[in-house]
């Protein structure tokens, strides 16, 4: 249980951290920005480009809930992170 609350509290500093790192580096006037940066779980601080690679690598959606936080928290984020990933889904369908 230890080592289980542990990896968690690790996960969510780590969260907090790149959270505050991207705060600090981008600039309030910037008009461009990269899509795969964009926070899909607010909550956990998941972003498009992780869940994607979560998702190439094999993970289904309670996967990725599971290993990130996502989807966890309130809630908000579940309607988009589907849609996303059903897009994913139909993506490579089509390349196959």
């Amino acid at each position: 249980m230890y080592l289980v609350l542990r990896r968690y509290a690790l996960k969510m500093a780590n969260v907090k951290l790149r959270t505050v790192l991207t705060l600090n580096s981008s600039s309030m006037n910037e008009k461009h920005i990269n899509p795969a940066d964009e926070v899909m779980c607010h909550c956990s601080g998941t972003t498009r480009a992780e869940m994607q690679r979560l998702f190439e690598q094999g993970m289904d959606m309670d996967a990725i809930s599971r290993w990130t936080g996502a989807l966890s928290g309130c809630g908000g984020c579940e309607w988009d992170v589907a849609a996303f990933l059903k897009e994913l889904s139909e993506q490579g369908e089509r390349s196959i």
